[in-house]
């Protein structure tokens, strides 16, 4: 055991060091933070020790961080890189990641988009928390369950139904209602960018250039001109893809989210350098992410498009996911 521990912590130290690259991370363990293996609430040495006990050991589930059925070097690898990462739950039962304060570069980088992506430029965001998941249908019931909230157009629609789906056909001040129910609220379009990039600089993608289907690997739930090539013809459950950098799942497709903004197509030109929170005033809101029924070119982190608050709840592709300035 010693020895085993000795070794962790010399890979620990290599990979912080190095440019190794690393496999992308499956879908999540049982519990809040897939690579916090003794769920304590943060990971560290306890949880790489952990998993160095169970090497070669196919059975231990939660020290198979990387979901490959097997104990290996790479599951010490992965947990290696997110150390000090801490995550907790909400009331509402959604675990949330701390996304860190700091500048990022925000809009289309490729200048692929459209001129609503442009000028890039540089904006400062304060430290948040943001779900992980997008809310699903099981948390959505809780809610109306627990103030009486009409349920969405399409909630009895087999093909959006699941718990575990993401819930879909609300507008946005549905999304507004949930979040206030649960003592959160929607993120800025800024804080939304910030989280999806997931600490990449000039990325296309959350998980950086790659298309999304690169070397016959699916990273995302989209429509990639066969619906059901990805393994889902309609929205996936929260969390089937690899999540991103900060550990946010499903940041490109699946569904559109919600953000607390107006939009404004030449806001970009004359946003402010801190915590901008767009218009004062407008018609639409914005929508970030692209959704399941989506190609590629909207699954870009620099995308935006927006939507009519009140009459987008008849839309299967439109969700969210809340944020808190603390937990």
């Amino acid at each position: 055991m010693r020895k085993r521990s000795c070794i962790v912590m010399i890979l620990a130290a290599i990979l912080f060091g190095s440019n190794i690259c690393l496999p992308q991370d499956t879908s999540p363990s049982a519990g809040l933070n897939p690579w916090d293996v003794n769920e304590d609430g943060i990971v560290n040495l306890a949880d790489l020790i952990l998993v160095a006990k169970h090497l070669g050991d196919g059975s231990a589930e939660l020290a198979d961080v990387n979901k490959d059925n097997s104990v290996n070097i790479l599951d010490i690898a992965l947990v290696s890189v997110h150390l000090g990462e801490k995550y907790s739950a909400t009331e509402d039962g959604v675990p949330m990641a701390l996304i860190p304060a700091g500048e990022f570069q925000m809009g289309d980088h490729f200048n692929e988009g459209r001129d609503v992506e442009r000028p890039v430029h540089t904006v400062y965001v304060d430290a948040f928390y943001m779900d992980i998941y997008e809310v699903t249908n099981a948390q959505y019931r809780k809610f109306m369950d627990a103030t009486g909230h009409g349920a969405p157009y399409h909630w009895n629609d087999s093909r959006y139904k699941a718990p575990e789906q993401p819930v879909v056909a609300v507008s946005w001040h549905d999304a507004v209602a949930y979040a206030e129910w649960a003592g959160k609220r929607l993120p800025t379009e800024a804080e939304w960018e910030k989280a999806a990039r997931g600490g990449l600089t000039g990325k296309r993608y959350p998980w950086g250039d790659e298309a999304p289907d690169a070397g016959g690997v699916y990273r995302v739930n989209y429509d990639p001109g066969n619906d059901t090539a990805d393994g889902y013809a309609y929205t996936s459950p929260a969390g089937s893809f690899a999540p991103n950098g900060y550990g946010l799942y499903d940041m490109a497709g699946n569904v559109l989210e919600w953000c607390t903004d107006w939009y404004d197509g030449n806001y970009y030109a004359n946003s402010p350098y801190n915590n901008p929170l767009g218009p004062d005033s407008g018609k639409y809101r914005v929508l970030r992410g692209g959704a399941w029924s989506y190609p590629p070119y909207f699954l870009r982190a620099a995308f935006r498009t927006f939507g009519t608050p009140t009459t987008m709840d008849y839309y299967v592709h439109v969700g969210f996911r809340c944020v808190s300035k603390e937990l």
